[in-house]
């Protein structure tokens, strides 16, 4: 019988059995011993594969149900904003000027949810933890600086009347 979650040991164990040449070499590693190994196989191979474990968890079903419900925000404000410009046949004035941007606004909401879940199923001290390291301090400022001097830029180009 195959085990699903272990199929690539049950897919060479099958060809083992029927005498099949190998396509590929395979090995299992898990540990500290996983980064010393992939190391040694890079010297040897040209392309190495990684199969991590894809089995169902509570946190796995919880991330993606996150996820589906960040994204469903972003979607269902952008929708509404798009269903309103035509019900009222909008085609000039600040909304019309501001459509691009309301809806990436939306898709921005979105993320917000997304990082409020992220804050709840983590912690804020996990969170203040992480972003305290000096590295991920400098690059969450870099991407601050980098967005607001994007953000002077495109405001050199566009004039809202």
């Amino acid at each position: 019988m195959i085990n699903i979650h272990r199929f690539i040991e049950s897919f060479i164990d099958i060809r083992t059995n029927a005498e099949h040449e190998f396509l590929f070499n395979s090995l299992q590693r898990t540990g500290y011993g996983l980064t010393k190994e992939i190391k040694n196989l890079e010297k040897k191979y040209d392309c190495i594969v990684i199969d991590t474990g894809g089995r169902d968890s509570k946190e796995m079903r919880q991330a993606a149900k996150y996820s589906v419900i960040a994204l469903a925000v972003g979607t269902l404000l952008s929708g509404i904003f798009i269903f309103f410009m035509r019900y009222f046949s909008i085609t000039d004035g600040i909304l019309w000027e501001l459509r691009y941007f309301i809806v990436a606004l939306a898709g921005s909401i979105g993320g917000v949810v997304l990082f409020v879940f992220n804050i709840k199923a983590f912690g804020i001290h996990n969170f203040l933890a992480i972003i305290s390291h000096k590295k991920y301090a400098f690059y969450l400022l870099l991407a601050l600086g980098v967005t607001f001097s994007i953000l002077q830029i495109f405001k050199q180009f566009f004039h809202i009347t």
